[in-house]
């Protein structure tokens, strides 16, 4: 069981009702922008095609962080790590992901202006790769830390890793922690009527019980989601994915003809945006569908495209868990300057306030003997005008 509403945060692609003529307008401002201009413009480009066309986001986000490096400040870097990272993370490769978060992450952390907001959501972020790659423990202990911050920063919608919660547990099969993360998200999406996190938890809520073996419950919630993204423009990944979710519902169901229907229309989607994972999905569930039919020769042939796409990704897969062993050096390293950088931070703060009291020890001291100084000389100054004229009686007993 795979989910598609893990949430990266702040990274949710923009959803628009005039699509073409915003990516008109994107590409001729990207054509006549230079500098920064043409870098804010570069990120909205990959943000655009985060669902439609994960290669061409993949190649403006890799413009962005150069034109960041070249143009911009820390911030400016630090969002185009994100992206690169949010891109990388929908391709399934997850030590690049991870690479870019933490990069964002030390920015963050070694900034003048720390943002704990900001890196609350990084956090949560991290932890959706960690899900990724399956260690779910750290994967929960980066969302906790997410929401934790969250909390600190005031920041009300943190739905988004309630539901990576959520979805977390349900893989490790603790139905019951999921369902109660879940429903504290979509009481938070409810409260700020946040439609678009609403049908992502309605989906996840869905899988949940689709896992849970409630078909009735799974179908519902999922076809709650699916009705969402069906009115908005531009997000292909979503339709695929939830299409071929219902499909398996289907089919487990023993409505074949609307598995059928669910699966193509998955298909042609995922083939669209290039999403092979979703593509060798659709391959076995049709495979299956044409088997219970009796349908040996669209069986075998299904089975076949199935075969050819599930040993190219394994092959995808194993050299990502190649590249994953060789950078997991370098990805420690860049855990333990966040932690030495968290570490310093701590210890500047205890000093500036240790520094601050000392300084208003001193000042209060200083104000005390000033004060004092000047009681003594008051007092002096009276006592003078109270002691007798003896320099005046002389003279007089002189004369």
């Amino acid at each position: 069981m795979r989910y598609v509403a893990l949430f990266v945060l702040f990274f949710t692609s923009s959803f628009r009702i005039n699509a073409q003529s915003t990516l008109d307008s994107l590409l001729y401002a990207y054509e006549h922008q230079t500098g920064m201009d043409r870098l804010q413009t570069v990120l909205e480009l990959s943000k655009y095609y985060t669902n439609d066309n994960l290669f061409k986001s993949l190649d403006y986000a890799k413009e962005g962080l150069a034109l960041a490096k070249e143009f911009g400040d820390e911030s400016d870097i630090q969002n185009a790590h994100n992206r690169m990272a949010i891109v990388y993370s929908r391709l399934g490769d997850a030590a690049k992901c991870n690479e870019h978060f933490l990069e964002a992450v030390k920015i963050s952390m070694e900034s003048e202006n720390r943002d704990i907001l900001v890196e609350g959501k990084l956090l949560n972020n991290i932890g959706l790769n960690y899900s990724n790659l399956k260690q779910e423990d750290l994967a929960i202990k980066y969302f906790k830390e997410s929401i934790e911050l969250g909390a600190r920063s005031g920041d009300s919608t943190q739905s988004a890793t309630l539901g990576n919660i959520a979805i977390t547990y349900g893989r490790i099969g603790k139905y019951d922690s999921a369902f109660y993360y879940l429903q504290e998200a979509m009481a938070i999406d409810r409260l700020f009527s946040d439609s678009l996190s609403l049908a992502y938890n309605k989906g996840t809520l869905g899988e949940i019980f689709q896992k849970d073996n409630q078909l009735d419950s799974a179908s519902f919630y999922l076809e709650g989601a699916l009705a969402y993204f069906r009115n908005i423009p531009d997000n292909d990944y979503a339709l695929a994915y939830y299409y071929n979710e219902i499909g398996e519902i289907d089919f487990k169901r023993g409505l074949y003809e609307k598995a059928k229907e669910h699966f193509f229309t998955s298909l042609e989607l995922a083939k669209k945006i290039g999403a092979k994972s979703i593509q060798r999905d659709c391959y076995k569930g049709l495979e299956e569908v044409f088997e219970a039919q009796g349908n040996l020769s669209e069986a075998l042939k299904h089975g076949r495209q199935y075969t050819i796409l599930q040993d190219s990704l394994f092959r995808e897969e194993s050299a990502q868990k190649m590249y994953a062993i060789e950078t997991s050096y370098q990805i420690k390293n860049k855990e333990q300057e966040i932690s030495v950088l968290s570490a310093q931070a701590k210890v500047d703060e205890l000093k500036f306030y240790i520094a601050t009291g000392l300084a208003t020890v001193i000042f209060l001291l200083l104000t005390f003997l000033f004060y004092r100084y000047q009681f003594k000389a008051k007092a002096n100054f009276i006592l003078q005008q109270k002691k007798p004229d003896n320099s005046a009686a002389k003279q007089r007993n002189t004369g």
